[in-house]
């Protein structure tokens, strides 16, 4: 059944945290392009913002759970890092590649599929990325996502939850508070 819930909040949404033991690496890259970014959410790969509002999560969380408790968990790399030039920046990050080859795209429709209207994570060509952060200039950030990709190390992890992500206001950290699982 899909959620019915109206109200919506730029200070929650649903993403997939890889593991702390991952965040070094990724972090140090988004304190040098993004540093407020990087102190306000932790790396994600974003699967739907706005979401509800924390405080009217408990019945949205329960549909959540049922949306995605019949998918599988499986393993998610991060090995290319990418830029994409969009008015007048370039945004530079990461490529998450799941195997299978199609367990994300699964868990983004059916998260998009139980709260359509609710944001998803983004346009509707909008790859799901972890973003490292931004740069002004066409050519640099091409030189600087060359120069990435050439020192980068890996990230592989299981994924077996998405998490719920909230904070009270636009000044606080975006902080886990729940952990929605797969199928176990």
């Amino acid at each position: 059944t899909q959620g019915t819930f109206v109200s919506k909040s730029n200070q929650s949404a649903l993403a997939i945290v890889p593991p702390e033991t991952f965040w070094g690496q990724i972090q140090s890259i988004r304190e040098e392009f993004d540093a407020r970014a990087a102190a306000k959410w932790p790396p994600h790969v974003l699967l739907m913002w706005p979401w509800v509002p924390e405080a009217n999560s408990y019945k949205p969380i329960a549909q959540l759970e049922k949306a995605v408790g019949s998918l599988e968990p499986f393993d998610v790399e991060l090995q290319s890092v990418q830029v994409t030039h969009r008015h007048n920046r370039s945004a530079i990050w990461l490529l998450p590649i799941s195997e299978p080859v199609n367990a994300l795209s699964q868990l983004l429709k059916a998260v998009t599929d139980e709260f359509p209207g609710y944001g998803g994570s983004g346009d509707e060509d909008t790859q799901l990325h972890l973003s490292l952060g931004s740069m002004l200039e066409k050519k640099p950030a091409e030189v600087k996502r060359k120069q990435l990709q050439s020192h980068w190390k890996p990230v592989r992890w299981r994924v077996t939850n998405i998490a719920f992500l909230s904070r009270k206001n636009d000044d606080m950290p975006m902080t886990v508070k729940q952990l929605i699982s797969l199928k176990q």
